[in-house]
């Protein structure tokens, strides 16, 4: 019998494969995920396939959420419980459903927040956004609601429940903690902003201090002088809708807990402060009349008492008010926290100002500076700071006015004043806040805006209303002109090069450069103010002189000591502009030659800055001269700056001001310009 070919067999095994498939190769388990996201968004964890929980954090702009998920293995299918998820305000929960070939499902969940509000991050107190990633933890009624780890420093979209109180908390690298304490939010609430800034002690945490009493007390017997008599006190605690007789109140206390310590000063003058309608801070507020502090070496928490008072008597109007208490630990951490009271009775028989009265001599005026405070660290020498790497800019507008009666053009007293702004030219204006005086005050009347939200390039226009009683019918408004921040910049030297060696009996042509060259025009600045200087080593300055380019005429002038007058630095018809001064639009570079260092510019010495063999001396640029002030030895001279004003007209036709500075670094705490001073050796 003839047997049958191998390959027969062969042949017949694999159409059977063909027929029934392979019984050695089992179906795939693989249920995971390649890939996670939401379209147009970011979540908030990194994705791993073996994570599968998720948060999310979405702007109330956003109505639906497209889910994008990608299989592992391409047998695997997706089910979603809704792609695109339609989202509600607050809570969504996003369901992904992986089902691999043999049955076995894997669910991944996302957690969306769509935000009714945002929070913001700024590197200093009117600063600029930080440019690092920021972590959010949230609280809710003391509880944890959820931490957003991949923050944004600049509008990052958070859900707060209107019936709810809430701690909010921002952190980040290398930066003292911030936090915000018994929020509420509602419909008509403005966005949120925390500061955190440089951490000063990196021997303490960057962790926000909490504030663990905000209390008052009417007893006599408290002595502000009397810690003792303080302690024993009878302190009741304010909570928020409480009605209270504000003129009763003798004295506030606040008491805060923190890794670092706390007292008045803990921080540019800041520590522990009260306001009244307003955040308290550099600018505004009331500082402690008394103070305490200890430590526990247990817990390692530092405890900081501050008391303000005493405060009877006070004259605050009817409604409701805002008692905000900030604190700043040592380390700059930083905590506010707000309780809404309302004043009952308040004061009834104030002079009504709605006629025969006038707010008069309304002036705005706004200041940037290149770079915050903080740019700045350890000192080269009295008036000269080390740049660190980075320098954020800072803005506050700066408000004045008066009140006077009409018959005699006296200044008439007032309890207070209420601050608005206007981002459309005045057809609306936003409560700010409430200068509350307590008692009577004339004279002038000063309002620092440090919001947060100010940015350059946005014209605002103010609107203040002044007030003597809790009627309002016989308040008294006035609104100012407009005015604009001017765009950040700063200055850096260029030439004579740090260390240059020139020919002894020459006068140096100076060089520096700004870093934005769009405020040289007449569209956004009237004028550029500098002051070069030149000193010995040894500190003698041999040359200061004050000069301003006008943009619109496109001339430098110069401060002529002789005649103590403004004049022109091109005084003949064969003579122009660039044989004294160029500017280089492309690259921002400013040329002071040699002949513009005139000897009749000189503030400080007889003549031209003619350098000695044998001498090192030093050169910066500062912006404007103070009387009794050295500029070459004195922190107290400003930056350059461009500048630029703005008039309109009150109700009364008479003519208000507004004007905007730009200001090349922290104004009189810094360098002036960011790589300064530079040596230069004759030879």
């Amino acid at each position: 019998m003839m047997k049958k070919p191998i390959f027969y067999g062969i042949l017949v095994l694999f159409g059977s494969f063909l027929l029934f498939g392979c019984p050695l190769a089992p179906k795939s388990s693989n249920a995971y995920l390649s890939d996670l996201r939401i379209e147009g968004a970011t979540l908030d964890e990194t994705f791993s396939r073996g994570k599968t929980d998720y948060t999310a954090f979405l702007s109330s702009s956003l109505s639906s959420a497209k889910i994008v998920a990608v299989a592992e293995d391409s047998k695997a299918t997706i089910s979603y419980n809704a792609n695109p998820l339609t989202l509600l305000t607050g809570e969504n929960t996003a369901r992904i459903t992986v089902k691999a070939e043999d049955g076995t499902e894997k669910t991944y969940t996302i957690t969306i927040w769509r935000g009714n509000t945002s929070i913001n991050t700024l590197d200093s107190v009117a600063g600029s956004y930080l440019t690092q990633t920021i972590k959010y933890n949230v609280y809710k009624n003391g509880n944890l609601q959820y931490i957003i780890k991949k923050g944004l420093a600049e509008n990052q979209p958070l859900y707060l429940d209107p019936s709810a109180t809430y701690k909010l908390i921002a952190s980040a690298e290398k930066r003292a903690s911030s936090s915000i304490e018994n929020y509420h939010y509602s419909a008509t609430s403005d966005p949120i902003y925390l500061v955190c800034q440089k951490l000063e002690m990196s021997t303490y945490p960057a962790e926000a201090p909490s504030i663990t009493s905000l209390a008052w007390t009417s007893d006599e017997s408290a002595d502000i002088n009397d810690l003792d008599s303080l302690k024993e006190s009878n302190w009741h605690e304010f909570s928020d809708g409480d009605e209270i007789n504000i003129s009763s109140l003798n004295i506030v206390r606040v008491i805060a807990k923190a890794k670092s310590e706390m007292d008045a000063t803990s921080w540019a003058g800041q520590g522990i402060m009260l306001g009244v309608d307003e955040v308290p801070s550099y600018f505004a507020g009331l500082y402690p009349n008394n103070a305490d502090s200890s430590y526990d070496n247990t817990t390692g928490y530092f405890t900081g008492e501050a008391y303000f008072g005493p405060l009877a008597g006070l004259q605050i109007a009817d409604g409701e008010h805002q008692i905000c208490a900030v604190v700043y630990d040592r380390s700059s951490n930083r905590v506010e926290r707000s309780v809404s009271v309302t004043s009952t009775p308040g004061p009834s028989s104030g002079v009504d100002l709605s006629s025969n009265y006038n707010i008069y001599d309304l002036y705005v005026e706004a200041r940037t500076y290149g770079v915050s405070r903080q740019y700045y660290g350890a000192r080269k020498s009295p008036e000269a700071m080390q740049a660190l790497d980075s320098g954020p800019a800072s803005y506050r507008i700066w408000l004045s006015f008066y009140v006077q009666k009409n018959s005699n053009n006296l200044d008439q007293p007032i309890l207070g004043f209420r601050v608005y702004r206007s981002e459309n030219g005045g057809s609306s204006y936003k409560y700010l806040a409430t200068v509350n005086y307590g008692y009577p005050v004339s004279g002038q009347h000063t309002y620092y805006d440090w919001d947060g939200a100010l940015r350059p390039e946005k014209s605002y226009k103010y609107k203040i209303t002044a007030f003597t009683d809790s009627n309002n019918k016989h308040d008294l408004s006035e609104s100012s002109a407009p005015i604009q921040l001017l765009a950040p910049y700063t200055i850096s030297l260029t030439s004579p090069a740090d260390g240059a060696k020139l020919s002894r009996g020459t006068i140096p042509t100076l060089k520096f450069r700004l870093s934005e060259t769009s405020l040289w025009s007449s569209d956004k600045s009237d004028g550029f103010a500098f002051m070069p200087a030149i000193r010995k080593k040894t500190g003698e300055t041999i040359f200061c002189g004050m000069y301003m380019y006008d943009m619109e005429s496109d001339m430098l002038s110069y401060w002529d000591m002789p005649d103590w007058n403004w004049k022109e630095i091109v005084k003949t018809d064969s003579e122009t502009l660039s044989d004294y001064f160029t500017f280089n639009k492309g690259t921002g570079e400013i040329t002071l030659k040699q002949a513009a260092l005139i000897a009749d510019a000189n503030l400080y010495s007889a003549g031209a800055p003619v350098l000695s063999a044998g001498v090192t001396y030093e050169w910066d640029i500062f912006g404007w001269w103070s009387d009794g002030n050295d500029p070459g030895n004195s922190e107290n001279v400003d930056p350059p700056y461009f500048f630029k004003e703005e008039t309109a007209h009150d109700s009364r036709y008479r003519s208000i001001y507004s004007e905007s500075y730009s200001f090349s670094d922290s104004y009189e705490d810094g360098m002036d310009a960011l790589n300064g001073w530079f040596e230069l050796i004759a030879e």
